[in-house]
């Protein structure tokens, strides 16, 4: 009997009344097709990086109005979400194996577009960050679901395109944050908006967040569209706790602990380079979010999803050492672009760098949800998501753009382009440590038996 049937039998004793066949569908009349579901839940996705990243065009405005520093900058946009993700990733991955999942999706979309509201209506910087808070919070409530989902209603051979294609929708959400959150703005500001008593005293920005907040209300009963997959029994076991989903990680460690460095590095470098970036392009080359803001959106919604679906092809037909190969090049190329890109001299040679960083950073997402889905059993996806959503977000998205700021007023803050210099710290940094991390991941790929994970 080989390692994995061994721990996989004791994990099944120890399921005792638990262990059951697979769960029927939820759903109804809703419709059945995976890809229907897996697009719902990108679109999702997309609202949710919408709803997050807006701010980060509106960095000077959000200054000037609030009278804040960069350092709290870096803590409205970064330490907020990982706030709310420390609350939430872990009962929201217990719940996704456990309740009804679309249910689960549908309240974390009603929640965190009612945060976004508030974000509106703040008019102090305490305030907002409360706000930005709740907005982080409800979009904790949904993904480990969502992975869960994609998990049990697609089959394995597919799947790395599945993950793929679920994680476009944020960097699509982010795209379509720049590329319309400039002319949604001019638009805001041409109306007269006298008469309307809770909207006349906001800045423009404001506005802009009660309005793309108040949108997605509705569009949370979309989680009621698609049809349960219902829950796999492939591993023969239904519910797992998580001292049991604990033990079956610590048996894998030899690829869920790079895999874990990588994902958390990277995301501190992607969330640090697109939180600055808009305000690198502002100093740098000295142009309003107005005119670059429709070019980084285009960038962002063409660039991400060909190399997230290049990604995720390539993933499904290398097999088991897919998401590893996919993990060096993307930490390679992220590493060199983001370095290079601060120090062009003429903002049409940025762009290129820029696009580079767009198709590979958010690699880390599906090569993630794949080797988890890969080497977990189904029962645990829920709650092995959340714990790696959870180090994302706290070590990722808390920190990333906050170590930017830092290194940009201590590290740097003698030099006038302080900011171009701590982005390409950070850049070589961080983007080292993930590469390291990818190339272990690629060598522990195999048990020492040979085993093939």
């Amino acid at each position: 009997m080989s390692t994995r049937e061994r721990g996989r039998e004791s994990i099944v004793d120890s399921a005792g009344p638990f262990a059951h066949p697979r769960q029927g569908q939820e759903g109804g009349h809703a419709v059945r097709s995976p890809w229907v579901m897996v697009a719902i839940l990108a679109f999702f996705a997309t609202l949710a990086a919408v709803d997050k990243n807006f701010l980060t065009l509106v960095v000077p405005d959000i200054k000037a109005d609030f009278g804040i520093t960069d350092v709290q900058v870096g803590l409205l946009i970064g330490l907020a979400f990982a706030v709310s993700n420390v609350a939430v990733s872990l009962p929201a991955g217990w719940a996704a194996d456990r309740a009804n999942r679309r249910l689960i999706i549908a309240g974390g979309v009603m929640i965190w577009s009612s945060m976004t509201v508030m974000c509106g209506f703040a008019r102090q910087f305490g305030l907002l960050f409360v706000a930005r808070v709740g907005v982080g919070f409800g979009e904790g409530i949904s993904p480990p679901a969502s992975y869960s989902l994609i998990r049990d209603g697609v089959s394995p051979e597919r799947r790395g395109l599945a993950y793929a294609i679920f994680s476009i929708g944020g960097a699509v959400g982010s795209g379509f944050a720049f590329l319309v959150g400039g002319f949604l703005i001019a638009w805001i500001a041409s109306l007269d908006l006298s008469g309307m008593p809770y909207l006349a005293a906001l800045p423009h920005w404001q506005v802009a967040l009660v309005l793309i907040g108040a949108a997605g209300l509705p569009l949370a009963l979309l989680a009621f569209a698609f049809t349960d997959p219902g829950r796999a029994a492939d591993d023969r076991i239904v519910q797992a706790s998580v001292a049991q989903t604990w033990a079956i990680a610590r048996q894998r460690w030899r690829i869920l602990l790079p895999l874990m460095i990588f994902s958390v590095v990277q995301t501190m470098l992607t969330m640090g380079l697109s939180a600055w970036v808009p305000a690198l392009l502002q100093r740098t080359f000295h142009v309003e979010a107005r005119s670059f803001g429709p070019m980084l959106g285009m960038v962002l919604i063409i660039g991400a999803p060909l190399g997230l679906v290049g990604a995720g092809l390539l993933m499904d037909r290398l097999g088991k050492n897919g998401p590893a190969i996919a993990a060096v090049i993307a930490s390679a190329v992220v590493a060199i672009s983001g370095a290079i890109g601060p120090h062009v001299p003429a903002i049409e040679l940025y762009w290129p760098c820029q696009a580079a960083i767009i198709m590979v950073s958010t690699v880390y997402l599906p090569v993630t949800s794949t080797v988890v889905a890969r080497v977990m059993p189904a029962a645990t996806i829920g709650t092995t998501m959340a714990a790696f959503l959870l180090a994302q977000g706290m070590m990722g998205a808390g920190l990333g753009p906050l170590v930017i700021a830092l290194f940009t007023e201590h590290l740097f803050s003698g030099s006038g382009r302080a900011i171009n210099s701590a982005i390409t710290s950070v850049s070589l940094l961080l983007g080292g440590v993930a590469l390291a991390a990818a190339i272990l991941m690629l060598l522990g790929s195999r048990r020492p038996d040979g085993e093939p994970l």
